[in-house]
């Protein structure tokens, strides 16, 4: 009799340790389904960081280049010559004229006529909009 308790209260209290373990299994398969799923979106966001680096060195290498040419003589020469019209010493600058018999053709300019509206018209617009 003693023996049938012993063994009947350990059965029961096998039980309560496989329902024990098996909360705790889930709970452990839980906590791993959540931390993969963090790692999923870092991992993604990890990617979306290192796409944006890499644009931005490219950036910086194409800002590097035009700094670059800018501090060159090439450069200078090339705003000297085309865009303030220098000309360096034993160069012979050529001015173009224009032809004797050339005549502009005149553009017209078109000025728009104002429209004139009445004080109800004005207010209209000013408190709905049309």
């Amino acid at each position: 009799m003693m023996i049938e308790k012993i063994t009947t209260l350990l059965s029961k209290s096998k039980k309560i340790l496989a329902a024990v373990g098996l909360v705790f299994l889930a709970f452990l398969i839980l906590d791993f389904n959540n931390r993969v799923e963090e790692l999923f979106r870092l991992s993604a966001e990890r990617d979306a960081m290192a796409t944006q680096v890499a644009v931005l060195q490219k950036t910086e290498q194409a800002l590097e280049t035009q700094i670059a040419y800018a501090n060159s003589d090439a450069a200078a020469e090339k705003w000297a010559r085309e865009e303030a019209f220098m000309a360096r010493p034993g160069d012979h600058p050529i001015i173009m004229l224009p032809d004797p018999n050339y005549t502009p053709i005149p553009t017209p300019v078109v000025e728009p006529s104002p429209v004139v509206m009445d004080n109800w018209q004005v207010w209209g617009m000013l408190f709905f909009g049309n």
